[in-house]
């Protein structure tokens, strides 16, 4: 099969904050090398998503909402609602 035999992630090529994490993992010799690069990505991946911002645009200007067309529910449905919600 091709592709199975994955390099090793170093620490070099990681994010400071990841370098002691990723030593830990490759440290483990109870992990064969697959399991070992899947798990340095697992970690990074999360990494990246947990500390990803939105991408700030300083020219892009959204317009306000239009007014709200409809009625609002009246006190009954208030009631009702309040009563069903924990």
């Amino acid at each position: 099969m091709i592709g199975t035999d994955k390099k090793n992630i170093s620490a070099t090529e990681l994010p400071d904050d990841l370098t002691e994490v990723a030593a830990l993992i490759n440290a483990n010799n109870n992990l064969d090398k697959e399991e070992n690069f899947l798990q340095v990505a697992a970690v990074a991946f999360n990494y990246r998503q947990s500390g990803v911002q939105p991408l700030h645009k300083e020219t892009v200007h959204l317009p306000a909402a239009p007014a709200e067309e409809k009625k609002y529910c009246n006190a009954a449905a208030v009631q009702a609602l309040k009563r069903y919600t924990i």
